[in-house]
């Protein structure tokens, strides 16, 4: 038990930079709710996912791996593993749907290709 507390651990601490972007992305896109809220919809669906999976992953993981090979039935229980690693990837894939519709989520039209977008001033 010890031993696979460890192995959690160490995992987590593997992902901890993506799951503080993720976090941090989920708090901003709650921040810019108002300015654009579809937009911001998709990213926290999007963000929330991919933390979700972050955290999720290694305790169901080690779980998992630990009755693979609970009682010599590794043989017969492996592909559940293989089944986690894909569905995992799935739902990771699904993340970064939510997250590209969150870049187009609410936009208006194109500039006509006669108008451009004009920096703004500079202090002198």
């Amino acid at each position: 038990m010890h031993n696979d507390l460890n192995q959690t651990t160490n995992l987590l601490l593997s992902e901890a930079p993506i799951l503080i972007v993720c976090f941090v992305a989920c708090i901003v896109t709650l921040a810019k709710w108002k300015q654009c809220p579809q937009a911001a919809l998709w990213a926290f669906i999007g963000f929330a996912t991919l933390l979700s999976l972050g955290l999720a992953a290694p305790v169901v993981i080690n779980v998992i791996v630990g009755w693979v090979l609970h009682n010599g039935q590794a043989g017969r229980r492996i592909w559940v593993i293989s089944a986690l690693s894909i569905l995992e990837a799935v739902l990771m894939a699904i993340a970064y749907v939510f997250l590209l519709v969150a870049v187009f989520a609410g936009r208006s039209e194109t500039l006509p290709p006669n108008i451009s977008v004009e920096s703004p001033p500079t202090a002198p």
